[in-house]
């Protein structure tokens, strides 16, 4: 048992001049914009706050001429440059300041590099970055494992950050910030005599990521470090070692290192579908066999994601599944991608898709980078904050699920932090549940055989990638005959029963791909070599031409399907499902994570004010169109209005030339007001949605304009540009 207690750190931040937290990107005529959160919302990404804290460690200890090297080493851990050398990641722990409360628009500075000894400004060199207005206050966590000293270390490096944000040096970025500490007691439990044998299914848990989570998917990075959008089995069970081992519990972590304690992979969950009742949420990999046609090519112009919505008509391919199909089948069809799944809600099973999205980071800032040492920028792709991940644990015998149980519940109450992905991510456990075999199917996960299945047809869905040697120590990579008979060899089927079974089973239908599996090897801290495997969402029909012969085997298969069959089926790999066959509600496109679907919606609606209102862009010049763009941007009523005000004008010059569209451009411009007016906020400013749709329009309207005089000469001669 250990002795070490958990120092907490509230912090609350209020900005006193214009901060700069980018993203290293930027946008339009903005050269850098604002790191936002999957809600719109400025923060302050975790990283950058880490690095301040470990500048102001290095500056105190300049000035007190003592060596850094320990309390680096406790406080930021170590990285691991070769195989030799091992990994630290550190006592310290936080997750990105988010805005506290309401926060303003974000205003955009511009400024210009000036040729030597004059005030001539340079040519090209504007540069426009946007930045939070002084007075936003923003809040956070911060979190140190240890002892009292470490602790009072991270108190007085929080007073020395008086700065964040880009552009320190000349000035931006001054924040008054305060830190109000707590403590945490470990959470250090013992086996509860109470609970008795182990569920045969298991134990289901909800973790939430407070921080956007990276989870590298290949173990040979380039410029972009791609990630998976869920958290692999090795993924889970070493988040829990780790927690194990910090926390001083050191009989869990001996369970999990034994294996005892296995762990499935956790699916996402989407922010919406967090607020389910965990008895009947549930998430699984898309099923392979349903497909959709793919999208007709559109002649207006328009890409097809901006087009109406139409529903996905997604067919079940799985040859002899008895879905009818209402319309002829597609010649094409699209597959679901890597990063689609099903989620199950109290209104049913939905489609959507968890896209990571990509952020840059590099190593080291100017002020800690040496002589030898270079700019370390790179790609990374990483799954947005505050989304869910469900799994399965499964304790494989008594002691191991009386220490299961009340760690399970400990966490879910203490709100204590796991790390998982790279740099560490903080999660939670927001729900915890022993599972309870609701209904009498066979396959134990409360799924009924699909109605359109006959007595003599089993249906296998692989939930985790299912690792299975054949014969010659190859790889089984299809859901083909030979891989069912091998599954049925491995449930220790005895000889007559798999010989009659072989002879009963007339064809196999199958949908599957194969993937690779990768890791690291523990004992070399090296890569593991990859594993040739069957992909999550694969599915096949069997067909046998005696019910009995079916039902035997679907019993056969619901024994080994909870736990898993195959090679490594303790790390959580070849976990099945039988005859699971469900039906989503699927009207309209995948609901993604990323906010993609509402830029879709909008480019529809302006696609719609450019075109289907009767209004020709070229009416005006480009540079009317982006100062509708800029109003929009500045979020001020008055400047709107008086874009109104010059756009009439100008219609009414257009008029008495006799232009030709200038009356349907003044109809265009009232209903465009019109629906301007009842935009208004509380407060007088443009809605959120508002503002994107006059931004969007100005910019498309201009780049037509833009293209038009480029191809047939001037856009409008009768108005000088």
């Amino acid at each position: 048992m250990s002795s070490r207690h958990i120092q907490s750190f509230h912090i609350d931040v209020c900005v006193l001049e214009d901060l700069h937290a980018g993203s290293g990107l930027g946008g339009a005529d903005i050269d850098a914009l604002l790191a936002l959160d999957r809600e719109g919302r400025p923060t302050i990404r975790w990283s950058h706050l880490r690095g301040l804290l470990k500048q102001a460690l290095l500056d105190r200890c300049d000035a007190l001429e003592i060596a850094p090297e320990d309390d680096l080493v406790t406080l930021f851990g170590t990285p691991q440059t070769g195989p030799s050398q091992a990994f630290h990641r550190g006592a310290l722990m936080g997750h990105s300041l988010r805005p506290a409360g309401a926060w303003g628009t974000p205003i955009v500075w511009a400024s210009t590099a000036r040729k030597p000894r004059t005030r001539v400004p340079k040519t090209e060199s504007l540069r426009r970055v946007e930045y939070v207005p002084a007075g936003t206050k923003f809040s956070g966590c911060v979190r140190i494992c240890g002892d009292g000293k470490s602790g009072d270390l991270v108190a007085t490096l929080l007073r020395r950050v008086n700065r964040l944000g880009g552009d320190r040096r000349r000035g931006a970025g001054l924040v008054r910030l305060t830190a109000s500490p707590s403590t945490m007691e470990p959470v250090v439990v013992q086996e509860d005599p109470k609970v008795g044998a182990p569920n045969s299914v298991g134990h289901r848990v909800l973790f939430r990521a407070l921080d956007p989570v990276g989870l590298a998917a290949t173990s040979e990075p380039g410029n972009v470090i791609r990630g998976h959008s869920h958290m692999s089995p090795a993924t889970v069970h070493g988040m829990l070692v780790r927690w194990a081992m910090e926390s001083g519990n050191t009989a869990f972590a001996q369970m999990l290192l034994d294996r005892r304690v296995v762990c499935g992979p956790a699916y996402p969950v989407p922010p919406q579908a967090m607020e389910s009742p965990l008895g009947v949420l549930d998430v699984v990999p898309f099923p392979l066999s349903f497909q959709a046609g793919k999208p007709l090519p559109q002649h207006d112009g328009w890409p097809w994601w901006a087009m109406p919505a139409m529903p996905d008509g997604w067919i079940d391919t799985l040859p002899g599944s008895g879905q009818p199909d209402a319309q002829p089948r597609p010649e094409k069809l699209k597959r679901p991608g890597e990063h689609d799944y099903l989620v199950h809600t109290a209104s049913g099973w939905m489609r959507f898709g968890c896209n990571p999205g990509q952020s840059m980071r590099n190593d080291a800032g100017t002020s800690q980078r040496g002589d030898g040492l270079k700019q370390n920028l790179r790609t990374v792709e990483e799954v947005p904050e505050d989304t869910g991940f469900l799994t399965r644990i499964v304790a494989t015998d008594a002691p191991a699920e009386a220490l299961l149980q009340p760690i399970l519940r400990e966490l879910q109450q203490s709100g204590h932090w796991l790390q998982a992905g790279r740099g560490g991510a903080p999660m939670v456990v927001q729900a915890h549940e022993e599972v309870v075999v609701k209904s009498a199917s066979p396959s134990g996960t409360g799924d009924q055989p699909a109605d359109s299945l006959t007595d003599t047809a089993v249906r296998i869905f692989v939930e985790s990638d299912l690792i299975l040697r054949a014969p010659d120590l190859r790889f089984h990579t299809r859901l083909d005959r030979a891989t069912i008979l091998a599954l049925l060899e491995q449930a220790s089927t005895a000889a007559d029963d798999l010989m009659g079974l072989c002879n009963d089973l007339t064809s196999v239908e199958e949908v599957s791909e194969p993937t690779e599996i990768r890791g690291r090897n523990v004992a070399t801290s090296g890569p593991r070599l990859p594993a040739l495997a069957i992909r999550r969402g694969s599915e096949a029909m069997l067909y046998f031409n005696n019910p009995e012969r079916a039902e035997q085997c679907r019993k056969i298969l619901a024994a080994i399907a909870r736990h898993g069959v195959g090679e490594r089926s303790a790390e959580g790999h070849g976990r099945l499902r039988v005859d699971f066959a469900p039906t989503f509600n699927g009207p309209k496109r995948a609901v993604r994570t990323d906010g993609i679907h509402a830029d879709e919606a909008l480019l529809e609606d302006v696609s719609t004010w450019l075109g289907g209102k009767g209004m020709d862009p070229k009416l005006f010049t480009s540079t009317r169109w982006q100062s509708l763009r800029n109003a929009a941007r500045a979020n001020d009523p008055r400047t709107i209005s008086q874009w109104f005000d010059q756009a009439s004008r100008e219609q009414k010059r257009l008029a008495a030339k006799g232009t030709a569209g200038a009356e349907a451009l003044e109809a265009w411009l009232n209903q465009l007001k019109a629906r301007v007016t009842e935009g208004h906020g509380v407060t007088g400013a443009l809605r959120p949605e508002l503002r994107l749709f006059l931004r969007m329009l100005g910019l498309l309207a201009a780049r037509q304009v833009k293209s038009l005089r480029g191809a047939d000469g001037p856009a409008n001669p009768g108005v000088q540009p």
